[in-house]
């Protein structure tokens, strides 16, 4: 009789933790694909931000001076 006591014990135990692993899969499962949306998210709007903003253009060039020394008065 104590054998079979020991026996169910063992058999429930070994449910719960099997329970316990398929709800741990579970809360894994689901936070890499919470990982995955967010990954492809950001991807998603950083091409549209190049999209958008790699074509704005801010100003022409500052011209060149050449040959010639800027006066500066330091006093």
């Amino acid at each position: 009789m104590a054998l079979d006591i020991s026996e169910n014990e063992n058999k429930i135990r070994t449910n719960l933790t099997e329970d316990c692993m398929t709800h741990t899969d579970e809360v894994i499962a689901k936070a890499l694909a919470v990982v995955a949306a967010s990954r492809a998210e950001r991807e998603k709007d950083a091409e549209r931000r190049k999209r958008v903003f790699g074509s704005i253009q801010i100003g022409r060039p500052l011209p060149t001076i050449k040959g010639q020394q800027l006066s500066l008065d330091l006093h």
